[in-house]
């Protein structure tokens, strides 16, 4: 019995008081104790300014509420076994935590043998429905994102738009560019690709590199790791935002550092998709059925 009440209060469960006796936690670990799975370390070569925003805010999420904790878990990857995997796998088994929220590289956990013993309900991350083996989904939603990108843009009577992402830009098309009164070619929409950031200089550069009543001018850098290197590469070729071309950046919400150059910010906030990932799993603890796929709105800076 004694081994029983020392589990319990190492677990969180229960608390006792001086000559009064054992009592049940005010918040106990399966109700208010959350974890949040990377598959990298801050730092790490796989690591991004979203994550970076995500664990951030989660101790801003988590003094917003009651008792809730929010744990992160680092450096998960499949047929990996590491401190971080053992410490996830006992807080699973032993019910320590109230659900768990998945990001990029994780979704492996989702089927993970522990996570259906203890019943522990989990939400993901920016992933696709068809890999998540029935969890809800909370997204960015990309197509939104671009929309009011190019809304800002045409509100700034630009005529000719080019788009630079990590990846293909979600709703970057000819015709979508044209609905919004704007002009593009496809090779004007660029993906450039992970682990070729250094390249966007040389991308930008070539954007521009046409007479002035033919290039861009307007830019979409849809990837926040590219921005910085997008606008060196305006720089450097003399041409200044604002004046000779309109710049919409994407950002990962909150930001503490304003923008030197008169860029029109826009992004995702973090404290949506915490907020939104919370919601799904309560909803699952308590029998109702969450959104399958919630969509986090992009905000520009001054809709925050």
């Amino acid at each position: 019995m004694q081994a029983v009440i020392r589990q319990l209060k190492h677990d969180g469960f229960v608390r006792s008081v001086h000559r009064s006796g054992l009592f049940v936690a005010d918040h106990p670990p399966h109700l208010h104790r959350f974890g949040l799975a990377f598959a990298d370390h801050p730092g790490g070569e796989n690591w991004n300014r979203f994550y970076g925003a995500l664990l951030a805010e989660s101790a801003v999420v988590a003094r917003q509420h009651a008792g809730v904790e929010i744990v992160p878990f680092y450096g998960l990857k499949p047929d990996v076994e590491n401190g971080e995997r053992s410490r996830l796998r006992e807080d699973l088994r032993h019910q320590r935590l109230a659900g768990l929220i998945v990001t990029g590289g994780t979704s492996f956990l989702l089927r993970a043998p522990e996570r259906d013993e203890g019943l522990v309900p989990a939400v993901a991350i920016n992933h696709s429905e068809s890999v998540t083996s029935g969890a809800p989904v909370v997204n960015t939603d990309d197509p939104l994102l671009l929309t009011k990108a190019f809304a800002w843009l045409a509100e700034r009577r630009r005529r000719r738009v080019a788009v630079v992402a990590m990846r293909s830009p979600t709703g970057a098309t000819v015709e979508r560019c044209a609905a919004a009164g704007l002009q593009t070619r496809p090779h004007w929409l660029c993906p450039i690709g992970h682990g070729y950031a250094d390249q966007v200089r040389v991308v930008v550069r070539l954007l521009l590199d046409y007479p002035e009543a033919e290039r861009p001018d307007a830019l979409v850098v849809a990837t926040d790791n590219l921005v910085e290197e997008a606008l060196a590469a305006i720089h450097g070729t003399g041409l200044v935002i604002g004046r000779d071309l309109d710049v919409v950046a994407h950002c990962n919400w909150p930001w503490p550092v304003e923008s030197p150059l008169p860029i029109a910010r826009l992004g995702f906030h973090s404290h949506h998709f915490l907020h939104a990932c919370l919601e799904a799993i309560r909803d699952q603890r308590q029998g109702r059925t969450p959104l399958h796929c919630k969509r986090v709105p992009a905000l520009f800076e001054h809709e925050l």
